[in-house]
């Protein structure tokens, strides 16, 4: 089992992001399925959950890429 979870998944507007285990959110990447980064953050205090707001993007996939220390964590999002 992944220790990422997106909910909801599919979603319209808001995207709750938890991390589980010792690990924490440090930044985060959307992109879309062509590579093209859509939107990255840098976080100043490392979290366990944050929300992304994807109310303005179009309908489609997308994959979230969750960064903490030396590892990434990915996750398709529709």
């Amino acid at each position: 089992a992944s220790l990422l979870s997106v909910f909801p998944n599919p979603t319209s507007s808001q995207l709750r992001v938890t991390l589980a285990g010792d690990d924490a959110i440090e930044s985060y990447q959307l992109s879309d399925l062509t590579g093209k980064t859509l939107h990255q953050v840098h976080l100043k205090n490392a979290l366990q959950q944050t929300d992304l707001d994807l109310s303005t993007l179009p309908k489609g996939m997308y994959l979230l890429q969750v960064r903490s220390g030396e590892r990434v964590y990915a996750k398709k999002v529709l």
